[in-house]
């Protein structure tokens, strides 16, 4: 049976599914990734390349408040974009700026459950890594 990932085969998703396999990355992961990224575009009606920081921020809002994505669905969404815009379509901005959820801790709510890591302490965490973990991405 045919991988998911290539029944999305828009010229982008096709693309960033070249550039995850010249890395040898799982083919889950090449699922997961070029699924988020077609459902991110779907959600706008646009071609990825045609969106920005602001709708990625709206796009994660809408995950959080609309959709109630869990932790791992949140950041498997923003790794997905993070790789996108890194490596398949590099932008100018900054992709560090795409924030990663914070990992739910005993019996939080769902809404504090998918609440976003502030700026000072995705710089402080990363300053704290070492660089070949900094994207928490696979």
């Amino acid at each position: 049976m045919p991988s998911s990932y290539l029944k999305r085969q828009t010229p982008i998703t096709k693309r960033m599914a070249e550039d995850m396999l010249v890395r040898n990355l799982a083919v889950r992961t090449i699922d997961t990734y070029t699924y988020h990224v077609d459902r991110f575009a779907r959600h706008f009606g646009k071609l990825p390349e045609d969106l920005g920081p602001e709708q990625i921020r709206e796009f994660q809002l809408w995950l959080i408040q609309v959709n109630n994505a869990s932790w791992s669905q949140f950041n498997q969404a923003v790794c997905s974009l993070r790789f996108l815009y890194t490596v398949t379509i590099p932008r100018p901005w900054s992709v560090a700026m795409i924030p990663f959820g914070k990992r739910p801790t005993g019996r939080e709510s769902s809404a504090v459950n998918n609440s976003l890591l502030t700026l000072d302490s995705q710089l402080s965490s990363l300053d704290a890594q070492p660089t070949s973990t900094r994207s928490g991405c696979s």
